[in-house]
């Protein structure tokens, strides 16, 4: 099955998979194979959170839970992770209280379980991903630093490096702290350059961070670069989803301030189709 879901990613295929994952679901359920429905669900809401279908999304991870607790599997390692890809829909939906009850619960299986690793790690800069949005700068601050002290002695941690450096220059830059926030993005760098294959996601991200902190200190053309090398990323990987009309969006303000008009109201209107055709609306 995991196959043909590649193929059908690889050819654009959204829709089709989408439609194969569900039938996977049906056909699993016929058999009685829970353990494969629980896969199938969680494997459905995340491509459907890619997608922005928020509520189909939300759906699924629900299902996935009710499914983990037939399988006994409550207080689980498995229902942690569920809670966690939930609060990340969540937070991507902008219900932030829901995703920090989601985080809340997967934080007290990780302390009953004793589990003090990379997942731990991944709870601190989610929560701190959500206290950005909420512009709680302080607490954005205070949970990226413990992740980052958590992995720092971890062994084969440079992609959450990566990730944590990204995300305190996020904090920095969102702060107008502009040098510190450089510092993280040259850390993020490092650490991503000693992967042979870093993930296309996390570098993304880090690109288009790094594309916020050079506009916001009138580094238009550097900033511009940046967007550009992170669009195929997410296109190749993703898809035309919301992540790509956010940096197409970036994209277009930086080739306004640079006098490139025409550009710029390209990608406004490449950007404005996607979100339409995501039904996502801009408040």
């Amino acid at each position: 099955m995991y196959e043909e879901l590649d193929r059908l990613f690889a050819s654009d295929k959204y829709r089709e998979a989408e439609a194969f994952l569900r039938s996977g679901i049906r056909e699993a359920v016929r058999e009685g194979d829970l353990t494969s429905v629980l896969a199938l669900w969680n494997e459905l809401g995340g491509f459907l959170r890619v997608c922005a279908k928020y509520k189909e999304g939300t759906e699924a991870f629900q299902n996935a839970l009710e499914t983990a607790f037939l399988l006994g599997l409550k207080g689980s390692e498995q229902e942690a992770t569920i809670r966690m890809n939930l609060a990340a829909l969540y937070t991507a939906a902008e219900e932030n209280r829901k995703a920090a009850f989601e985080y809340d619960q997967a934080a007290e299986i990780y302390e009953a379980l004793q589990i003090q690793d990379y997942r731990h790690a991944a709870l601190q800069n989610n929560r701190a991903s959500l206290y950005l949005k909420e512009k709680q700068y302080d607490r954005a601050m205070e949970s990226a630093k413990a992740a980052l002290a958590w992995i720092s002695d971890l062994p084969d941690n440079e992609d959450e490096l990566g990730v944590t450096n990204t995300l305190l220059a996020q904090i920095y830059t969102a702060k107008r702290e502009f040098e510190k926030a450089e510092e993280h993005i040259v850390q993020a760098e490092a650490a991503f350059s000693k992967l042979a294959c870093p993930n296309p996601m996390h570098y993304a991200v880090l690109l288009s961070a790094k594309g916020q902190t050079l506009s916001l200190s009138g580094q238009w053309q550097e900033a511009r670069l940046c967007y550009e090398d992170s669009l195929p990323l997410i296109e190749d990987h993703f898809g035309k989803n919301l992540s790509y009309a956010s940096c197409l969006r970036n994209l277009a303000v930086c080739c306004r301030e640079l006098g490139d008009s025409k550009n710029g109201e390209c990608y406004q209107k490449e950007a404005e189709k996607i979100e339409k055709e995501q039904g996502y609306e801009r408040t």
